[in-house]
């Protein structure tokens, strides 16, 4: 039951990282128009500082994708998007059948741990029958 948790858990903070990196990766294609209109206005500061004052916080995301694609690619030429998302979905799988087995297994300790409390309770009341059997028969020999 520990190692299915375990399994568990490693799979979604892999399913978390892909998540992150196809996120920031469609930042980046949706903000890239943006971002390089706003660099061919470079000669022109006046319009460019408008231009960046209207549209900052696109820039902004942009540039923050931009930033962590470069740390997640690694010197890579192109970014493996299909490839993500054919991990992501097959880890999706993945954890929906560990999720299932670790309730099936949870469900099946209880009923376990049910049986095991009933054995134990008819243990004790047949040991309790034999004790009171034997405390009657002593009693009927001294009568």
């Amino acid at each position: 039951m520990i190692n299915h948790a375990t399994e568990v858990k490693k799979t979604e903070r892999r399913i978390d990282t892909l998540s992150m990196h196809i996120a920031q990766y469609d930042t980046y294609k949706k903000h890239l128009s943006v971002y390089q209109r706003y660099i061919k206005l470079t000669g022109n500061n006046k319009k460019q500082d408008a231009y960046y004052n209207r549209h900052s916080e696109v820039i902004d995301q942009f540039l923050d994708a931009k930033s962590y694609m470069g740390k997640v690619m690694n010197g890579r030429a192109s970014v493996p998007r299909k490839q993500w998302k054919k991990e992501l979905n097959t880890l999706l799988q993945k954890r929906w059948a560990l999720c299932d087995g670790y309730y099936s297994l949870r469900s099946e300790v209880k009923v376990v741990e049910n049986l095991r409390r009933s054995v134990e309770h008819l243990v004790e009341n047949t040991q309790a029958g034999r004790e009171q059997k034997i405390k009657r028969q002593k009693t009927q020999e001294t009568i």
